[in-house]
């Protein structure tokens, strides 16, 4: 049995209480605080490993069984990175902030800020709802991810995109219950990511095929959408996507 395949009782936070006790036994965690805040989003409070059993990869493994478990129920985890604390061992804020962007989290800031998380909290989207075909990109022994690409992208605006003229460049997957239902379940409300020329003419989407293919099927005349070009991204990242 997996390890967060857990009875569900009267609501959620039932289930991670139970969760919350098998990490802090297996992983050895001193602290670990989750919680149900509504909505298909829940709170990571607190983690912390005892001092004692510091770099030893236990938080690590941790976060990894703890994205799993969001994963596998649908879940957006949410949390605040600490600040240096050395009578807890916790390192810098920065330091923190790329300890959760290994797990898939990111800065909840700029164009695309999500107001009703707020400021200064880290979010991470169940990887159903990052739909494209990939997670990361490899040419010539070089790989970009897709969080390279969102880090990059961050300030190119939001605009509305016909989806007509998806239709054409859309993945499909007609004959395929799994991705039929990552289709129904797919979230409109974060933007595509369409790689596009210098004259904005659409070469293919980078990330998104099921939220277009939703929109799609619904019969949206637009969908939010960040239109891309080779100049906005970095000097490998351009070699491997151009």
């Amino acid at each position: 049995m997996r390890l967060f395949e857990v009875a569900r009782t009267d609501g959620i936070q039932d289930e991670l209480d139970q969760l919350t006790a098998k990490l802090k036994a297996k992983h050895g965690l001193k602290h670990l605080w989750i919680f149900d805040t509504g909505n298909d989003q829940i709170e990571l409070s607190a983690i912390m490993v005892d001092k004692a059993k510091q770099k030893q990869g236990s938080g690590t493994a941790a976060m990894e069984d703890l994205v799993d478990y969001a994963d596998s129920r649908g879940l957006t985890i949410v949390l605040i990175p600490g600040v240096k604390d050395p009578h807890q061992g916790t390192s810098s804020r920065s330091r923190l902030v790329k300890f959760y962007k290994r797990f898939g989290f990111i800065e909840n800031k700029g164009r695309n800020m999500d107001f009703a998380i707020g400021g200064g909290k880290m979010v991470r989207y169940p990887k159903g709802l990052s739909e494209g075909l990939d997670d990361s990109w490899t040419n010539n022994d070089e790989t970009v991810t897709l969080q390279d690409i969102l880090d990059m992208t961050a300030n190119v605006p939001v605009k509305q995109y016909s989806t007509k003229k998806l239709a054409s460049v859309v993945l499909g997957w007609n004959d395929n219950p799994d991705e039929i239902k990552k289709i129904e379940q797919s979230n409109l409300d974060y933007p595509i990511l369409i790689m596009v020329d210098d004259n904005e003419k659409i070469k293919w989407i980078l990330d998104g095929n099921h939220r277009a293919q939703k929109a799609i099927k619904n019969k949206l005349p637009t969908i939010s959408a960040k239109l891309i070009k080779l100049t906005d991204l970095d000097d490998k990242a351009r070699r491997i996507l151009g």
